[in-house]
């Protein structure tokens, strides 16, 4: 809840303060309406707003005839629904465009790794027919990639629908790169890192959009 007014001061000031149940509001509101105060309600959680008059007066608001917008103690689901100002916004909007760009870079970084991984520590794995043995590092390097990946994820807040697929291009670059310069040229190990692609592309991207928000 929160309350503007004129203080004893002659001064505009904003007070706020948290109610968890209906009862304790709906002693405010009768107190509120005894002595005429305008009562306004939003569908927007305050959660994020400045206690400024400035911040008070641009929140999108209607007058309040008996019945709440909200549940009383509930929480905001997502950000969408917390009211943020336009400066608020705006510096939201650089966060979330910072965090993109650093997670494109993340996920190039982790492409040149795999690069580095199939020349430098696959062809040191035993291969079983046209995969890497169970004994080998490949169950490590298939884990490590996608929790990399998901951690990025995490980290970005925020991903675009095309992202998975365009970072699992990146990712299928740098691997088929580290086939081409790797010093192994025996058939069945281009098979093998052909399946280990498949087994990180396909797996992240079905978890992905199989488990996404």
């Amino acid at each position: 809840m929160m309350m503007y007014g004129v203080n004893s001061f002659n001064q505009l000031e904003v007070l706020s303060f948290t109610h968890s149940n209906q009862a304790a509001l709906d002693q405010w509101i009768k107190v509120f309406q005894e002595h005429g105060v305008k009562i306004y309600h939003t569908e927007k959680a305050l959660t994020a707003t400045p206690n400024t008059p400035e911040g008070i007066e641009v929140v999108p608001m209607m007058e309040f005839e008996g019945t709440l917008k909200f549940v009383v103690g509930s929480e905001a689901e997502d950000l969408d629904n917390i009211f943020l100002t336009e400066e608020q916004e705006n510096w939201a909007a650089d966060q979330e465009t910072k965090r993109r760009k650093q997670g494109f870079i993340f996920t190039v970084f982790l492409a040149i790794l795999q690069t580095l991984m199939i020349c430098f520590w696959f062809p040191k794995w035993n291969i079983d027919g046209e995969s890497f043995a169970d004994d080998s590092g490949v169950i490590f390097a298939f884990l490590f990639t996608v929790f990399i990946q998901f951690f990025i994820y995490w980290y970005m807040h925020k991903v675009k629908w095309y992202e998975p697929i365009r970072d699992m291009a990146i990712l299928y670059i740098g691997i088929i790169l580290g086939r081409a310069l790797s010093p192994d040229d025996w058939t069945n190990f281009h098979h093998a890192v052909e399946e280990y692609a498949v087994m990180v592309i396909g797996c992240f991207l079905f978890f992905y959009y199989r488990y996404k928000r």
